[in-house]
């Protein structure tokens, strides 16, 4: 959508945060009736974080949610932060 490289893994880490986010909230972070509004919502990376999601899973959805592709979360560090915030 940005014009810029495509970059599979980081696209993938952007769809298990929205995945995460919708798993745990029950609705999806980016939503709207209105399609240009939601690719908009979409491309500028616009979303209320809902109060449901709490502790790792609100750092994972957040960093898998960056905008920024150089910010966003890679698939490993997501993996390794979740593995270090489990309480098993």
């Amino acid at each position: 959508m940005q014009g810029e490289l495509y970059d599979g893994s980081l696209a993938d880490v952007w769809s298990s945060g929205v995945c995460l986010f919708a798993m745990i909230a029950r609705r999806l972070p980016f939503d709207h009736e209105h399609i240009p509004t939601l690719l908009k919502m979409i491309k500028l990376g616009e979303y209320e974080m809902d109060e449901s999601i709490q502790g790792w899973e609100k750092e994972v959805v957040s960093g898998s949610l960056e905008r920024d592709v150089k910010e966003r979360w890679t698939v490993s560090r997501s993996l390794k932060f979740e593995s270090v915030c489990r309480k098993d």
